[in-house]
């Protein structure tokens, strides 16, 4: 018995084993598997390129180049400074000479993408197309080299390629990309960038993640003519980059983007055209390095780069709408965004409407303005049509402790959003929201409620607000997903019990169909009934503000705000 009690204790011992190696080559395949698929990819100029391989991980021997070249052999130097930085760009399209070498100069800091941009502007047979990507910075997109390079842009190609990520698409309907807006003239665009790229020799890319929110990925239909090399593109071809950080050390491929990268004293920088995003093979700097000459009649040291003029101007709004004594940002974007000269002028088609100062306009009184943003460079236009609306003071009727909010329908609002939040030593917090849409009509849970009021109003109940609570009312008019218009209004559910009508350092005194404030300059007023109804908003303007009203007898609130300092009054009027 005692022996097939040993024998149990053996096979249930070799058992554990069995089951303990199992997780263990479980666990080991996958992380094998996780750190092949996480090198599966590289970041290629900063970014995750869909088809390339692990460029990084190939040995040193294979990352050869021209060691018997070196910065005396350097002819065309562009900049000046005591630190000297060497580029190398590789086409590998079989025409000669193929890696050709510049020198740069400079004091303090810069990187890859300065000295490619630097060396391109200043040699006249150097064009360089480049991209603002968004978080990865600028990448190298295509390189030429040649006399009188002419530049063309497939359009329709770039719409129509299947693979190409860049569409023209709203944000709706491709989120992946991020997009915040939309190529409204992209032949335009792209015709203005091709123009001062020839005459600066960088091609700024248009339709870039700084204007749009997302970039174009759609380089493969750049093309190139009468020049000695062009290489562009992201699907069928893509510039990678390699540095060393001296003459004698060897070349590594960098993961980093252009713009990342951090030149130092001595450091090598390579571009090399990648013509197969499944290998490296090829496709790092070369055997045979040639020194690019200086043109003849230059000095090679920071030749005369050309003016980049502004080509358009646009504006983020082409209509607005405001309240008489609010203001809004108008925010001008200059083409193209490397353009010498970004100085825009505002100005005001009727001041006693709308005044603009620096993009900000402020409402003056009930009318329809326009506002222009004009470049100094070349005098490009730009006009939003701003209406000015009459200052709307929601009304607030309190029944214990709920209330109904009203306020004015406008015309062309699609849907209304309420906030209401309580007043807190911590701040505001939200304590209920209503969607009501443009029938006025409270959306809740799929269920729609309408009060009965005017055809021209819009009422939301509002529920369960306490009774010593200070409130802050927000209500945003919306067109769409655009907020057309703001109404803010504060009160107070029970002000009778407040405990801060007595207030230190300034004064109200009503007398004789007046009031007076003293020390109350720059305050906003809400004047109310003790119920809460706010009856009229007022500024104090000066130190001892005079401000006619004509109520009938009983007791008021006045509640001043500046700053986020709140003040509030009780008088009453006999």
């Amino acid at each position: 018995m005692s022996f097939y009690i040993i024998q149990c204790i053996c096979f249930l011992e070799f058992y554990i084993n069995i089951m303990l190696m199992r997780k263990f080559l479980s666990f080991f395949f996958v992380m094998a598997f996780y750190v092949v698929g996480a090198y599966a990819q590289v970041l290629v100029q900063g970014q995750p390129h869909p088809s390339a391989r692990n460029i990084s991980t190939k040995q040193e021997s294979q990352l050869r180049a021209d060691a018997s070249f070196t910065f005396d052999d350097i002819q065309y130097w562009v900049g000046n400074g005591s630190n000297k930085a060497a580029l190398v760009i590789e086409w590998h399209d079989g025409n000669r000479p193929d890696a050709i070498v510049w020198g740069y100069r400079w004091d303090g800091e810069a990187t890859g993408h300065d000295m490619i941009v630097a060396i391109a502007k200043a040699d006249p047979k150097l064009l360089l197309l480049t991209q603002y990507t968004g978080w990865m910075g600028y990448t190298i997109d295509g390189i030429g080299y040649g006399d009188n390079l002419d530049v063309r842009y497939d359009l329709d190609g770039a719409k129509n390629e299947p693979k190409n990520a860049f569409k023209f698409e709203p944000p709706i309907t491709n989120p992946l990309l991020g997009q915040t807006g939309f190529p409204e003239n992209p032949a335009g665009d792209v015709a203005a960038a091709i123009r001062q790229g020839v005459q600066t020799g960088v091609i700024y890319h248009p339709i870039n993640a700084e204007r749009y929110g997302y970039p174009s990925y759609d380089y493969d239909h750049w093309s190139c003519s009468n020049g000695i090399h062009w290489q562009a593109g992201w699907y069928y071809g893509y510039w990678s980059y390699f540095v060393r950080s001296s003459q004698t050390s060897n070349f590594s491929y960098s993961g980093l983007g252009a713009t990342s990268r951090v030149l130092t004293d001595g450091c090598w920088d390579a571009w090399s055209w990648n013509g197969n995003m499944n290998t490296s093979e090829g496709t790092q700097p070369g055997d045979v390095f040639v020194a690019a000459t200086i043109p003849s009649g230059g000095g090679g040291d920071e030749p005369e780069i050309p003016v980049i003029h502004v080509t358009s101007i646009s504006l983020n709004k082409s209509s607005l709408r405001l309240q008489a004594g609010a203001n809004a940002t108008l925010v001008a974007s200059i083409s193209p965004v490397n353009a010498d000269n970004k100085q825009v002028t505002w100005s005001s088609s009727d001041t006693g409407i709308a005044t603009v100062e620096d993009g900000v306009v402020t409402g003056a009184k009930p009318g329809v303005v326009k506002i222009t943003a004009q470049s100094v460079d070349g005098g490009y236009t730009a006009v939003c049509e701003v209406t000015i609306t009459e200052v709307v003071i929601p009304e607030i009727d309190f029944n214990g402790p709920d209330a109904v909010l009203t306020f004015p329908k406008v015309e062309e609002a699609t849907s209304y959003e309420v906030r209401v939040y309580r007043n807190e030593d911590s701040g505001h917090k939200r304590i209920a929201t209503y969607v009501i849409d443009a029938e006025g009509n409270i959306i809740t849970e799929l269920r729609a409620v309408s009060l009965q009021g005017s055809s021209g109003e819009i009422l939301v109940p509002l529920k369960n607000l306490d009774i010593d609570g200070v409130y802050t009312i927000e209500i945003q008019v919306l067109n769409g997903l655009d907020i057309i218009d703001t109404y803010t209004v504060e009160t107070i559910s029970n002000p009778v019990s407040n405990e801060y009508l007595s207030v230190s350092g300034s004064r109200v005194i009503y007398q004789n169909g007046t009031l007076s404030l003293e020390h109350l300059d720059g305050y906003h007023f809400y004047l109310m009934t003790m119920e809460g109804k706010i009856l009229r908003t007022f500024i104090a303007r000066v130190p001892h503000e005079l401000y006619p009203i004509s109520l009938p007898s009983g007791n008021y609130l006045l509640t001043g705000e500046k700053d986020g300092d709140r003040k509030v009054f009780k008088f009453r009027i006999n």
